[in-house]
């Protein structure tokens, strides 16, 4: 890379000597900046309307997709002496955002001009959102993006619906397509955009100035007042919120005080929004009432206690208790209130040796219930999360989505209120009481720093969302978080994107490959991956020195060739004719990669791996003339298990029955000392329950009750 550095600043040399005109004018050194997944910032030496030195900066980019690209980037703009490169295959959000910047830095030195003119009429693009391409059509005359509008989308039902029409009004009222994205769905936000360029560019316009970003200035509103405030609109915020501003059992009583959710994401939901499945309902309510299977509050204390039995140092069986007596009422009084849940959703499961009951959701528009056995994701959730924010909504809670709370206010061991920002400004709100249902542990990267250095090559593929924000605070003001690393759920992914395509994503599980580590050479007995299971083997590839493997495979395995365009397109995935260029393309060392081949072939051939004794029909021989990799990486499916003490009224504490932090409490999984839940949407029930019972202890602190 650095003799390629060498010989471009030689070219642009000479190409400078021979413009004579434009040898002579002084070197400029300009930025310009556009909206990735993060923000690209680009940096240029121009001299004589040549680019001598390029420098571009992904670093907020995804990690495992853009993130690391700058140098490659970079090497492209000095080759093409301009913002119109290749960019990078797999990495289609951070190239556009190179391409973009790279214009308007270029705008900025004098060299192109940014004005371009329209073909009026109406024009149609499209681009890879989380999981279906996202199709938008615009509407433009000669000077002007007249509308904008969602043809096609099949992401995340709700959350997708809501995260396209954001982004088109946005481009419509701001004329430019360096708009927001919607948090926590910035995969199909940031495909909406990109769809929306490919409609202009078919127009004629000048999409790359439209694409980039200038900084916008924050304005400081006056501070505000609220009865309660609860930082985190998911599962266990909202029922939180719920429960202060009417009563425990969500009842028609209104309790008088003002109530304010505040959500860093752009939509309501938080985790629920995303994932379908399980939602125990153990006694008292109608779904358990269906079934007749029911455990009372103290079974399930004592289910989840002999389920991890490592959580029995910290756990409080008192505040476990209490949130699981809160259970019964909770789950009805949702229902009453039009939580999407149906009788015929209900199912007998087992929980701790007991027979219970839980329900599987179920999506309204197609009538898909998801399966017994795993937790299907997209159908129901997303409707869950919208009637919840539904019935908060009709109870008089206020909600601003969009907007982060950036810390607490606490002095003398006492919280008077939150810190936040949203898109245009920044305030203070002061509140009595504070609730803080921000969730587990995050994968962001502060979090996995400050936290857990041990699971730094993991490729996050929670919610995006979670940024640890309770722990955080807590840690700042000397207070100590729970953490125990033999809850995590770390499986074989290939990025971030193909970790929710449960068709591509875990393709590996049935294809009866040969896996490599970064040497070229096989590292286990590849049948493990269904004997043992998923975990197992993302522990395994957090062992690696990189973390990460490669799946080697040839077209006469029709299982992984089907789907290998696909892994080419999303940058994780090369092919070849040969295991030379194999090599080549990715780096493996070409001699080790190719004996290994020919090992494994033999075994194949024998039917006996005498080296890791895989069984025979888990191994398919690589001789096609069509040789394949996919990279495989250890990735996250939950957040992590990381929460702080809360004492008997849900008061976070600093440290196991230590110093109070009075008026401050917490929700769902901030709350590390209730007892920990396991299998078939127990943590959802305990969001919700917690949720009922934090605010039901803030609204009878206030109140006096």
């Amino acid at each position: 890379m650095n003799r390629m550095k060498k010989l471009l600043a030689l070219f642009c040399a000479m190409l400078m000597l021979a413009t004579g005109a434009f040898a002579s004018e002084t070197a400029q050194t300009v930025t310009g900046s556009a909206s990735g997944m993060g923000e690209v910032t680009v940096e240029l030496t121009v001299e004589g309307g040549v680019i001598t030195q390029a420098l571009v900066d992904t670093g907020n980019e995804t990690p495992g997709i853009g993130q690391g690209l700058g140098e490659e980037l970079a090497r492209q703009i000095l080759e093409a002496q301009g913002s119109d490169i290749e960019g990078i295959s797999g990495a289609t959000v951070t190239s556009a955002a190179a391409k973009a910047a790279a214009a308007q830095a270029l705008a900025r030195a004098g060299v192109v001009s940014q004005a371009a003119s329209m073909t009026p009429g109406v024009y149609v693009g499209s681009a890879r959102g989380a999981k279906s391409d996202i199709k938008m059509a615009v509407e433009v005359d000669e000077s002007s993006i007249l509308n904008v509008w969602n043809l096609e989308n099949n992401d995340t039902a709700i959350i997708s619906a809501l995260a396209v029409n954001t982004v088109a009004e946005n481009i419509v009222a701001e004329q430019s397509l360096a708009v927001d994205t919607v948090t926590g769905a910035t995969l199909t936000s940031r495909a909406a955009i990109l769809a929306v360029s490919e409609a202009l560019d078919k127009a004629g316009a000048d999409t790359s100035s439209l694409m980039a970003s200038s900084p916008k200035e924050k304005t400081v509103r006056e501070t505000e007042q609220y009865d309660v405030v609860v930082v985190g609109g998911g599962t266990s915020g909202m029922t939180a919120a719920l429960s202060a501003k009417t009563d425990s059992g969500f009842g028609l009583t209104d309790s008088g005080l003002s109530v304010l959710v505040v959500e860093r994401n752009g939509f309501a939901g938080g985790d629920m929004g995303f994932c379908g499945g399980y939602i125990a309902t153990p006694s008292g309510n109608p779904l358990s009432e269906a079934t007749g299977a029911e455990m009372t509050p103290e079974q399930v204390t004592e289910a989840m206690l002999g389920a991890n039995p490592n959580a029995a140092a910290f756990a409080s069986e008192t505040v476990s208790l209490n949130v699981w007596q809160r259970g019964p009422a909770t789950i009805t009084g949702l229902m009453n209130r039009g939580f999407h849940l149906t009788v015929e959703d209900a199912r007998v499961v087992t929980l701790g040796g007991h027979e219970t009951t839980a329900a599987f959701t179920l999506d309204p528009v197609t009538g898909y219930r998801c399966g017994d056995d795993w937790y299907d994701a997209m159908t129901g959730a997303p409707y869950l999360a919208a009637t919840l924010a539904r019935a908060i909504e009709d109870a008089g809670v206020e909600m601003r989505l969009s907007t982060e709370a950036t810390g607490l206010i606490v002095e003398d061991n006492v919280c008077t209120g939150i810190m936040v920002e949203d898109r245009d400004s920044i305030y203070q709100i002061n509140a009595k009481k504070v609730i803080l249902a921000t969730g587990y542990g995050g994968f962001d990267a502060e979090s996995v720093e400050m936290f857990y250095p041990e699971v730094s090559n993991v490729v996050a593929g929670n919610n995006s969302g979670n940024h640890s924000d309770a722990q955080k605070w807590i840690r700042e003001m000397g207070g100590e978080v729970i953490y125990y690393p033999d809850a995590n759920y770390i499986v074989p992914v290939y990025n971030a994107v193909l970790r929710d395509n449960y068709e591509v994503g875990y393709l590996f599980q049935r294809g009866r490959t040969m896996w490599v580590n970064s040497n070229g050479e096989r590292f286990f007995d590849e049948s493990q991956i269904l004997n043992n299971g998923l975990t197992d083997t993302g522990a395994l590839l957090r062992t690696l020195d990189d973390g990460f493997a490669y799946m080697i495979f040839d077209d006469a395995n029709e299982d992984c060739a089907r789907y290998a365009g696909e892994l080419i397109d999303n940058g994780v995935a090369w092919s070849a004719s040969s295991v030379s260029e194999l090599a080549a393309k990715t780096g493996l060392p070409e001699d080790a990669l190719a004996a290994t081949i020919e090992s494994y072939n033999a075994a194949c051939e024998s039917g006996i791996d005498e080296q890791f004794a895989t069984p025979a029909d888990f191994m398919s021989p690589i001789s096609s003339t069509t040789i394949y990799a996919a990279r495989i990486a250890p990735g996250s499916t939950a957040s992590m298990p990381l929460s702080v003490y809360v004492d008997e009224d849900m008061t976070i504490t600093l440290t196991q029955h230590g110093q109070r932090i009075e008026n401050l409490l917490a929700a769902g999984g901030v709350c590390g000392n209730i007892v920990p839940v396991t299998g078939f949407g127990a943590h959802v029930y305990e969001a919700l329950s917690s949720g009922t019972y934090a605010g039901e202890c803030a609204r009878v602190a206030i109140l006096g009750e």
